[in-house]
């Protein structure tokens, strides 16, 4: 509002309009200048003109309405000779606008006609009732304003004070913060509407007063609170509201805080930064070193020291906070932390991990009468018993890869679970012949479509 001003086309639709008569000072400025900003304005009436002229400026354009000629031009001139009541430019085309308090009846052209063509309002316009009340409203906003400068514009921005903060302020707070805003508005719609009465000044300094009051209580908060990891950020809020949680979201909001029963829905980059050395701590305890994993970032790369570091674990950093939050607040998980299930709900991170996994199966299950060997893509070969049984890869992974974080490897165990895998067995000669002919086929049938290709091109 510092910049506000009035232009010689606004100065012309505010002279012929009705509402400036509310504000006496301000008429005579409009006839006396026909441009207006700031300098212009005696010093009493800096505010008024500040916030109160900008309210009056948009409820001088309700007052006037175009007729069907915001269709159809009323006159064609033939060339541009008449010109516009508003902007003053020359216009062949000419229509009109007519104000719906005192009946003026300007000629403007077609580019200011737009102004008044809004079809919904044209329907359903403000009564002469209504202007006439909403005029009145200017006059009193003026009153009101002197008391409490800039107070419309401070109502509006109330609640956004809550956004400024790097902490999202706890509800016990907030609540007390956005109730007094409310309640403050009130007041001063009220004194629009004409409705307050003598004790309305002293109830809004009171309140804002005790705005004041709460803000400081807020900033302490932020200030005391904004390093500490497990504080909840507005970032997290952020993020909550993108993803539409809102569950998560009201649970924040009232402990304030963090804790066991929301890390696992907070994960914003900023407090996963903060919290990578709690989870670097937390697995070492296992003997698993965490790394980032840049080519996604909503991973950590895990390397088991167990089987020579070998190995590497994809888990998503979800799952980690959701499983085992509870243990960053030194309370039981939902899951024990182990070796072991931190690798059920994970995935392993590349084709030589696959590949020593596969290694480190058959060693251990050396006694156990079964071999595993990768044979073709996404299949492995399941020999047991002189039979052969193909299986897919991706679900034998997902199945045993936990078999070899056992504390102790369970042999029987083993070969009762490979017994229980359903699918058909084969000697090697059969699987070998079946999977020649299969070769075979993909061939012939990759080579038509190379031939189709080269008839296309």
């Amino acid at each position: 509002m510092q910049d506000f001003k009035i232009d010689k086309k606004q100065r012309n639709l505010l002279i012929n309009s009705e509402s400036p008569k509310v504000l006496p000072w301000f008429n005579e400025l409009l006839r006396k200048y026909e441009k207006l900003n700031l300098v212009n304005v005696p010093e009493q009436y800096h505010d008024d003109f500040k916030h109160v002229i900008p309210h009056l400026l948009k409820q001088c354009g309700e007052e006037w309405k175009s007729d069907e000629s915001v269709l159809y031009p009323v006159e064609d001139l033939g060339k541009p000779s008449k010109r516009c009541s508003l902007c003053n430019t020359r216009n062949r085309y000419i229509y009109y606008i007519q104000n719906r308090l005192n009946g003026k009846k300007l000629n403007v052209g077609r580019d200011c006609v737009q102004e008044f063509s809004d079809f919904d309002f044209l329907k359903n316009g403000k009564s002469q009732s209504q202007l006439i009340k909403e005029a009145k409203k200017i006059r009193r906003r003026s009153i009101i304003n002197r008391k409490f400068p800039n107070i419309d514009n401070e109502l509006d921005k109330w609640e956004n004070h809550l956004d400024t903060y790097y902490v999202l302020i706890p509800t016990y707070l907030a609540k007390p913060y956005q109730h007094l805003g409310q309640d403050t508005r009130q007041l001063f719609d009220d004194f629009l509407n004409e409705k307050g009465d003598d004790t309305t000044f002293r109830k809004i300094r009171k309140m804002l007063r005790k705005k004041e009051e709460l803000i400081r209580a807020m900033d302490l908060y932020n200030e005391k609170n904004k390093d500490d990891k497990f504080i909840a950020t507005m970032q997290m809020k952020r993020k909550l509201e993108r993803l539409n949680d809102q569950a998560t979201l009201e649970k924040l909001s009232e402990v304030g805080w963090v804790d066991e029963t929301t890390i696992g829905k907070v994960l914003e980059p900023e407090f996963l930064s903060k919290v990578y050395q709690d989870v670097q701590s937390l697995l070492n305890g296992i003997e698993i070193g965490v790394e980032g994993y840049p080519p996604e970032p909503e991973y950590y790369l895990l390397t088991p020291k167990k089987h020579n570091n070998s190995i590497h674990l994809l888990c998503k950093q979800e799952k980690i906070f959701l499983n085992f939050g509870s243990c960053f607040f030194g309370k039981q998980s939902k899951a024990r932390l182990s070796l072991k299930n931190i690798a059920r709900i994970s995935d392993f991170a590349d084709n030589a991990s696959v590949v020593n996994f596969v290694t480190e199966l058959n060693y251990l299950s050396r006694r156990s009468g079964i071999r595993l060997v990768q044979t073709v893509e996404n299949e492995i070969d399941i020999e047991f018993e002189n039979r052969i049984l193909p299986y897919n890869l991706k679900n034998f992974l997902h199945e045993f890869k936990t078999e070899i974080y056992e504390e102790e490897f369970n042999v029987e165990g083993y070969k009762q679970l490979i017994k229980s895998l359903e699918g058909k067995r084969y000697t090697r000669e059969v699987l070998n012949d079946l999977r020649g002919i299969r070769t075979s086929l993909n061939s012939r049938y990759k080579s038509l479509d190379d031939d189709e290709l080269e008839i296309g091109m």
